[in-house]
């Protein structure tokens, strides 16, 4: 739902590469066809600038997501994490786990099921997607970050609504609002990722609440 703080993604766009349509292989074909297939596989991250950058990575991973390359989409992100955990760098580790909550809830990830099940990373549910929401939220707590703690807590009660899990949303939504009246003051002082319909985080909790029905929040 909400992305990296502090980086907008860049409005560039890559041009897909690649077969435009598969027949059939004859065996003449069959040789020229699977000499083919791993050069697909390599352009897959075709025209995405090289960078040891992990938020710049995350940046490029949501600028693949909004044209549809789920390849480099999943990976960049998950390259992110890995060169945040290199560097002990805890707002690239959360930033990118929070990507991966987002991305493995996606449509563009259940688009690609059967892609991702070859790879050993398709779950039906939002199991993936909460357990990295989790992490980026333990990684803010290990910094006192209280704005990505909050803004993960309400990636996960999102997380668990597509489950349908009424109880676990709303009470992560209230933990979210909870958070929040914990630490205003590091909140009026941080630009939030909320959309333009919403005045505030709380409103926007709110609003998410009144649509499953949450009582208290």
């Amino acid at each position: 739902m909400l992305g990296v703080e502090g980086a907008c993604p860049a409005s560039i766009v890559f041009q897909p590469c690649g077969l435009t349509h598969l027949t059939m292989p004859t065996l003449k074909s069959l040789s020229l066809l699977l000499a083919v297939i791993p050069v697909l596989q390599g352009c897959a991250y075709a025209l995405v600038p090289e960078t040891s950058d992990p938020l710049r990575k995350i940046d490029q991973a949501y600028q693949m997501w909004s044209v549809g390359r789920w390849v480099p989409a999943e990976g960049l992100g998950r390259e992110a994490l890995v060169l945040g955990e290199k560097s002990g760098d805890p707002v690239a580790i959360a930033n990118a786990h929070r990507y991966l909550g987002n991305f493995y809830k996606s449509g563009l990830y259940r688009e690609h099921a059967q892609w991702f099940a070859e790879q050993g990373r398709y779950d039906p549910t939002s199991g993936l997607s909460i357990s990295h929401f989790e992490k980026a939220e333990q990684t803010w707590a290990s910094i006192d970050n209280h704005v990505g703690m909050a803004l993960d807590q309400f990636n996960q009660g999102v997380a668990y609504s597509i489950d349908e899990n009424h109880d676990k949303t709303c009470e992560r939504y209230a933990t979210s609002l909870d958070t929040y009246e914990s630490a205003r003051e590091e909140f009026a002082n941080t630009p939030l990722p909320i959309g333009p319909h919403f005045k505030d985080f709380p409103s926007m909790v709110e609003a998410f609440g009144d649509q499953e029905n949450c009582e208290a929040l």
